[in-house]
C-alpha cells in the first residue's frame, strides 16, 4: 500500500509577540487541515507596518516551535516590511516555491470562508463601476483605502461595508488575492477570530498584539505571562535576561542619524516614496525625539502613519527600490522540531541545490541586506551577546 502524501499547512506570521491567540490557531491550522506539519513563515527583524520587531527571529521561533509549530522560516527581509497586498503576494509566492505546503490557515475576524473568497475574486476581475465608484469615493470624501472600498464593493456588488473595516479580514482577502494571483494549488481554511485586533487593555486568552507590546514595554510582566503560553513566557524571560529586546530608544537614535546623513538621491531611492516627502519629514522632523512623534507630525491622507512608518524603516534598512521589487528567491531555515527532521532537512537540501543553478547573484543580494536588516536590529537592543546569537538553527 503506497504511503499517502503529507499533509503541510503552512502559516504566515510575524509573532511580535507570541501569544495565546497564536497558539491557538496554530493548534485550529492542525486540526481543520488534519496536518502531518504546520510550517510557519515568519517575518524577519523588522515587521509589515515597519516596526522593528520586540524580539529576535531566532526567539520568535523558538516560542512558535515549543507551542505548536513544526518548521519555522523567515522570509527575506525584502518581504517583511510591505503593505498588505505586497506584503501577501510576495509570501505566497515564497510558499509556492516550496511545492509541499498544502494548505494555508489565516485568522479573519469573518469566518465565512465564502464570502471572503468571493471578495478577492471580485477584486481580482477588472470592473470599471467599481473602480469609478471607489475613486469617487475616495476624492471626493475623507475616506481611506479600507473606508471607500468597503463603500464601493457594498454599493456595487452587495457585501457587507463592515467586512474590509477589520485588520485581519483585509489580510485575509489579500492571501486570497495572492492565492488567485499566482495559480496557486494550497487550499485556504479560515480561523475564526475571536477578539479585536487593536483591543488596548490585555485580554489573557486572546490578547491583541498592540495590547501585549504595550504591556512588555512598560514592563507589566505579571500580565504578559497570563496572556502567553508557559514555554514562551520563558523564552521572553531569556532574551530580556541577555538584553536581546529591541528598545524604542535605540530604534529612535538611529533614525535621527540616518535623517540626519541620509541624501536626497538616497530617499528618492527608497520604495514607496513620491517627491516632496523628504521635505515634509525633514520639516517635520526639527524638535522632534522620537520616530512615534515624527510619523504623528507628518501623517496626512496620502500619507497614512502606517505608510509612514514602513518609509522610515525603509530609510534605516537603507532599502533601495531596486532590490526591494525583486521577487523574493530564498528563505531562511530558523528551527524545527526532531520529529519534523527529515522533512526540514529535505527542504534545505532541495532549496540549496536550486539556488546554486538559478538567480544566485539576486540570492546573494538579498542575503547581503538580510545581514544588514539583523545587524540593525540588534543594534535597537542592548545585547552583547552579537549577532551570532540571534543566527541559529534551533532543533528541538
Amino acid at each position: 500500500m503506497a504511503n499517502r502524501s503529507k499533509t503541510v499547512c503552512a502559516v504566515i506570521a510575524e509573532y511580535n509577540p507570541f501569544h495565546n491567540g497564536h497558539a491557538y490557531q496554530l493548534k485550529k491550522a492542525r486540526e481543520l487541515t488534519q496536518a502531518d506539519y504546520v510550517v510557519v513563515m515568519m517575518s524577519g527583524c523588522f515587521t509589515q507596518r515597519g516596526e522593528a520587531a520586540l524580539f529576535s527571529p531566532f526567539a520568535r521561533a523558538e516560542m512558535a516551535l515549543r507551542c505548536g509549530a513544526d518548521v519555522v522560516f523567515t522570509s527575506p527581509a525584502t518581504v517583511s516590511v510591505r503593505e498588505g497586498d505586497s506584503y501577501a503576494e510576495h509570501n505566497i509566492i515564497l510558499l509556492n516555491s516550496l511545492k509541499y505546503i498544502t494548505h494555508i490557515a489565516f485568522g479573519a475576524e469573518c469566518g465565512d470562508l465564502e464570502l471572503l473568497e468571493r471578495i478577492a475574486r471580485i477584486l481580482e476581475t477588472p470592473n470599471e463601476m467599481l473602480d469609478m465608484r471607489y475613486r469617487e469615493l475616495l476624492d471626493t470624501h475623507s475616506y481611506n483605502h479600507a473606508q471607500a472600498l468597503s463603500l464601493a464593493l457594498s454599493e456595487t456588488h452587495g457585501i457587507p461595508a463592515d467586512i474590509l473595516s477589520e485588520p485581519n479580514n483585509i489580510l485575509a482577502v489579500c492571501y486570497l488575492r495572492a492565492l488567485i494571483k499566482t495559480k496557486s494549488k494550497i487550499e485556504p481554511v479560515v480561523v475564526k477570530r475571536l477578539k479585536s485586533y487593536h483591543e488596548k487593555e490585555v485580554e489573557i486568552d486572546f490578547p491583541s498584539a498592540t495590547s501585549l507590546r504595550s504591556a512588555i514595554r512598560r514592563g507589566d510582566w505579571n500580565t504578559v505571562r497570563k496572556a502567553v503560553p508557559e514555554e514562551a513566557y520563558k523564552v521572553m524571560m531569556a532574551a530580556v535576561a541577555k538584553g536581546e529586546i529591541s528598545y524604542e530608544r535605540n530604534v529612535d537614535k538611529i533614525l535621527q542619524f540616518r535623517l540626519a546623513t541620509i541624501t536626497r538621491e538616497e530617499f528618492w531611492a527608497l520604495p514607496d516614496v513620491y517627491e516632496g516627502v523628504e521635505n515634509l519629514l525633514f520639516k517635520k522632523n526639527n524638535g522632534v525625539v522620537t520616530r512615534e512623534q515624527l510619523i504623528q507630525k507628518t501623517s496626512t491622507r496620502r500619507y497614512s502613519m502606517a505608510r509612514l512608518s514602513r518609509l522610515l524603516c525603509h530609510a534605516i534598512l537603507h532599502t533601495n527600490i531596486t532590490l526591494w521589487a525583486l521577487t523574493p528567491v530564498h528563505v531562511h531555515l530558523v528551527g524545527f522540531r526532531r520529529t519534523a527532521s527529515a522533512f526540514a532537512k529535505k527542504y534545505d537540501k532541495k532549496r540549496i541545490s536550486e539556488a546554486s543553478r538559478t538567480r544566485i547573484n539576486e540570492i546573494g543580494e538579498q542575503l547581503q541586506y538580510d545581514r544588514r536588516a539583523e545587524a540593525v536590529w540588534y543594534n535597537t537592543t542592548d545585547g552583547q551577546g552579537g549577532l551570532s546569537q540571534i543566527r541559529k538553527t534551533l532543533i528541538l
